[in-house]
């Protein structure tokens, strides 16, 4: 039997590993299987983060974003950067 590259590295990683390890090596097409996501989940999730949360695009230089990554430890950019603004918004409001 063939063992094929997961197609989904970022889902298989964590939680999902065993599992999709599994089906991975029995996939006749490579890959994860995964279930298709309906037309209303998918509309109910995009509510759903519409409501919740806002959305920030950043740029960051390359020799920068290196700098961070080195900092960033286990967390991911989204989390490290949430942390970072988190922890400046409460060091400004103890300041007041």
């Amino acid at each position: 039997m063939r063992v094929r590259v997961c197609a989904w590295p970022r889902m298989c990683a964590g939680v999902y590993a065993s599992t999709c390890e599994r089906v991975c090596e029995s996939a006749r097409e490579g890959g994860c299987v995964r279930m298709a996501v309906s037309a209303a989940r998918m509309k109910a999730n995009h509510k759903y983060d519409e409501k919740t949360y806002d959305k920030l695009t950043i740029r960051v230089k390359k020799t920068d974003m290196a700098r961070v990554r080195e900092c960033m430890g286990a967390l991911s950019v989204n989390a490290f950067i949430n942390q970072a603004i988190l922890e400046k918004v409460d060091r400004e409001l103890k300041g007041k």
